[in-house]
C-alpha cells in the first residue's frame, strides 16, 4: 500500500465504514507509541502499532508500524 494523504482519502471513499479507534499513547522522550483498532476494513479488527518522533521533530526521522489481525 502507498503512504500519503491521497492514500487514505481513495481508502476511506472507498470503505467508508472503516473505523479506527485510538486505543493507548505512549510517550518516551522524543518517542510516542500509538496503539489502535480499525473496523471495517475486512473480515476482522486490525490492531494497529506506530512508534515514530514526536510531532515537532526537524530533519529525517524513520516510522515503526506493524498490524495484524485482532485475536
Amino acid at each position: 500500500m502507498r503512504s500519503g494523504l491521497q492514500t487514505l482519502r481513495d481508502l476511506l471513499a472507498k470503505a467508508p465504514d472503516i473505523h479506527y479507534d485510538m486505543q493507548a499513547v505512549l510517550a518516551d522522550g522524543d518517542l510516542v507509541a500509538v496503539f489502535g483498532r480499525v473496523t471495517g476494513w475486512g473480515s476482522k479488527p486490525v490492531v494497529v502499532r506506530s512508534i515514530r518522533p514526536s510531532v515537532g521533530q526537524s530533519g529525517c526521522f524513520s516510522m515503526w508500524s506493524s498490524t495484524r489481525f485482532e485475536i
